[in-house]
């Protein structure tokens, strides 16, 4: 349990440091993923997206199609992720070729899943974190943390569908494995922090977005002590963190 802690900690770090560099790319020459991402209204919207996508999810998996979902993800949403990351940086062809060497590394390597989760829950932190201002970001976590425990508690869906992503072997999830068993940790929960503290970097300060991700880590290190814990309630103590980094700041 130590390891996947140390394992859970430097991934968690080198996503939002990653997310931060590409993020500053993206603020400077104004991409915008969602225009209205200051409006409090737009975090329902995510939420129904993240509903709506949940239940395509189950679909697919009753009718043993979940893999369709997967490889779209894997192959396409790695491409164009690690180009978009890269362009802002190299050449706009070049960032293409290194993007086709990363989708053919992921269909003939089974380790560089490592890198691609990685890859992708950069690309989407840095994206959603420049697009939406600090509030519509608070409520869309609050609500899914509510929803998170729903569907633990409730529904059991969650588990259906985290399980279906190992058997898979889908970059959605990060996993770690001992001698002994396999420690999972949904890519979320480690993406929805993460564009929290980029949001508030770039909204207010680098200070209270170091109070977010702390307080948001000692949440994760905090559900990997419970058994099939929702993470993402524990990973939005981040929130308070913000609020007493923000609090401080008004002082």
């Amino acid at each position: 349990m130590n390891l996947f802690r140390y394992y859970l900690t430097a991934n968690y770090l080198i996503v939002q440091a990653l997310a931060i560099v590409v993020a500053r790319k993206f603020w400077v020459a104004d991409v915008v993923l969602i225009e209205s991402g200051d409006r409090p209204s737009t975090s329902l919207f995510l939420f129904a997206m993240v509903i709506i996508g949940s239940l395509l999810v189950l679909l697919l998996i009753k009718f043993k199609l979940s893999f369709l979902l997967y490889y779209f993800t894997e192959y396409v949403g790695l491409f164009v992720l690690t180009a978009i990351i890269l362009s802002v940086f190299i050449n706009f062809y070049i960032s293409l070729a290194i993007a086709g060497i990363a989708a053919v590394l992921r269909y003939t390597v089974p380790q560089f899943k490592r890198v691609s989760v990685v890859i992708l829950a950069t690309g989407i932190a840095a994206l959603l974190g420049v697009s939406l201002a600090v509030w519509p970001v608070i409520i869309f976590l609050a609500l899914l943390s509510v929803y998170d425990v729903l569907a633990v508690r409730k529904t059991k869906h969650m588990q259906v569908i985290a399980e279906d992503v190992y058997k898979r072997g889908g970059s959605q999830i990060f996993t770690f494995d001992t001698k002994d068993e396999t420690f999972v940790l949904g890519s979320a929960d480690i993406i929805l922090p993460s564009i929290l503290v980029v949001s508030v970097f770039f909204n207010h300060s680098a200070f209270e977005a170091v109070l977010t991700s702390i307080f948001s880590l000692s949440g994760l290190l905090l559900a990997t002590r419970k058994t099939e814990a929702p993470a993402l309630p524990y990973a939005s103590l981040g929130i308070v963190g913000f609020l007493i980094g923000h609090f401080m700041k008004t002082l």
